[in-house]
């Protein structure tokens, strides 16, 4: 069925009989199951028959901000949400999503504020210390961020994009061992997972540990073998071994599946020096600084690139 079937059939199935009063609990259950199911367009629709019948719903307010929030457009999230709130600020899922929009615009401690309202409501409340942890990663608070990770995971201790980004967090704060352990900790609960794997191989780089860290990429790679960044990574290893034929077979692969990376870019012209092909390597070198032309003073090189959630 395509979406306008999809939404006659929603308009057909939600419009009360003329001088009736619409099934408000039954509307906002239809719409609930479109939300879930990714229709966001129908969802949308019904959210707003709701309001349109009790202008102060504060679920469906609240739920037509977060499809805002989902659609990018998080300024329109705020005042949706913020209405909620107004509403019912007893909730602590309307806080923890008006701070993940908040965010979205940059506005961070009102993010970290709001997630703050949200924990003070539901003290238990994993999301939120997750989100919290996030913008204050944002925020370079990166001690706090810690910490809050760590709450989200003695909430809920399966939380995978909560190990990861703690781990994240350590490496940029030079707990090299503690980010290893704790990417091994997201590894348990899911063996395959690409981006902890390459973010694992960069800390294991920055501890000189080569093999490793090639091991690490090879790993992410067996699992996603169009992630670029890995590939890219790969390079930068290899020719930390004294492997410049496989870090330009690395960088070329990379650009295969990112044509516009400029990091591979540079790691190519520098693994072709290496082996001496000199025309290459500036030619490689001016594609890098084509593509980003503030690249040689932020010396990527020396910062392997990294996957947070």
């Amino acid at each position: 069925m395509n979406r306008r079937r999809r939404r006659a059939q929603v308009k057909a199935s939600s419009v009360a009989p003329e001088g009736a009063s619409p099934n408000i609990p039954g509307l906002f259950a239809e719409a609930f199951r479109h939300h879930q199911a990714g229709q966001l367009p129908e969802a949308e629709q019904l959210y707003r028959q709701i309001l349109a019948a009790d202008s102060r719903h504060a679920d469906a307010m609240h739920l037509l901000g977060v499809i805002a929030y989902q659609v990018g457009r998080n300024d329109v999230a705020v005042e949706l949400i913020g209405k909620a709130i107004g509403f019912n600020g007893s909730i602590a899922a309307y806080h923890s999503n008006l701070g993940n929009a908040m965010r979205g615009l940059g506005r961070l401690e009102a993010a970290v504020a709001a997630y703050g309202t949200a924990i003070h409501i539901t003290p238990d409340y994993a999301e939120a210390h997750y989100n919290l942890g996030n913008a204050l990663s944002d925020l370079e608070r990166l001690d706090d961020a810690v910490a809050a990770y760590n709450a989200a995971i003695r909430f809920k201790p399966d939380y995978l994009e909560a190990h990861s980004n703690k781990g994240n967090a350590l490496k940029k704060l030079g707990r090299l061992d503690d980010a290893v352990a704790t990417y091994d900790s997201a590894l348990r609960i899911k063996p395959d997972y690409a981006e902890v794997h390459s973010n694992k191989g960069n800390v294991l780089k920055t501890q000189g540990r080569l093999e490793a860290a090639v091991a690490a990429y090879c790993t992410a790679l067996r699992s996603k073998p169009d992630f670029a960044e890995a590939h890219c990574n790969l390079g930068i290893a290899l020719k930390a071994l004294g492997r410049p034929n496989d870090a330009v077979a690395s960088c070329r692969t990379a650009l295969q599946f990112k044509p516009g990376f400029a990091e591979a870019y540079c790691i190519l012209g520098i693994a072709l020096k290496d082996l001496g092909r000199l025309d290459d390597a500036v030619a490689s070198y001016r594609t890098a600084i084509c593509l980003q032309p503030d690249y040689a003073a932020r010396r990527q090189l020396r910062l392997p690139v990294q996957r947070r959630l």
